[in-house]
């Protein structure tokens, strides 16, 4: 039951980056996590698994504890 879910966390990190239109819809917490994922989930698309993995790293630096940042960097890994 659980690959399943991790397949679409998995997915979901390698699409591009997305802004969102409607603020009031995602919490300020997530916002700005999102906003610095960006140049990481981009790196991502392209395949550029090390430059996705350092940026990565950096937001991991500010939300270590993060099941979405933490599982979309070791897929990068």
């Amino acid at each position: 039951m659980a690959l399943p879910l991790l397949i679409g966390l998995v997915a979901s990190a390698q699409q591009p980056s997305k802004a969102v239109e409607d603020s009031s819809q995602m919490s300020v917490y997530a916002s700005q996590r999102e906003a610095l994922l960006t140049s990481a989930n981009d790196a991502i698309a392209e395949r550029e698994y090390a430059e996705a993995l350092e940026d990565y790293r950096k937001v991991l630096a500010l939300y270590s504890r993060d099941s979405r940042v933490l599982m979309i960097a070791a897929n990068a890994a």
